[in-house]
């Protein structure tokens, strides 16, 4: 066996292998949290398209201005297995955002805070100050790796 194909395999067996064990992990842009108070009990599905399509019938208009945890109670949304917060540039919160599978992201955008400051270089903001804070949009996100 090449090098070259030793080297695809192990990836190959990185890739498809997910970590249980981590609750956090954290890389420049991002801190991925698991949360048993948020996420739901219900096991992952792995029809990319099913959960496309319930992700689609939230009607994204009446959540503007509610709060995250009013459309973290919908059981359309319910179903998603860690979130993690998007601070575009490094330190200013953007988003909250919950993943479904690897190409499955639901982004819940703010206009302005109230509970948490915008700006934490750790990246560590309360996900219980989070759910307070009111939405301005909402956006289904799908990558094709």
């Amino acid at each position: 066996m090449t090098k070259i194909k030793f080297f695809f395999i192990c990836f190959m067996i990185l890739q498809s292998c997910e970590s249980s064990t981590s609750n956090e992990v954290t890389d420049s842009n991002s801190i991925v949290k698991e949360d048993s108070s948020i996420k739901s009990n219900s096991s992952m599905v792995n029809n990319d398209s099913l959960i496309i399509n319930k992700l689609r019938k939230i009607y994204k208009e009446s959540y503007k201005g509610k709060t995250v945890s009013e459309l973290l109670n919908d059981t359309l949304v319910k179903g998603y297995y860690e979130y993690f917060y998007s601070d575009e540039p490094p330190g200013k919160l953007s988003a909250l955002v919950l993943m479904y599978t690897r190409k499955i992201y639901l982004k819940i955008y703010f206009d302005e805070l109230q509970y948490v400051e915008r700006l934490n270089f750790d990246g560590d903001w309360p996900i219980e100050e989070i759910k307070k804070e009111k939405i301005s949009h909402i956006e289904i996100e799908m990558h094709s790796y």
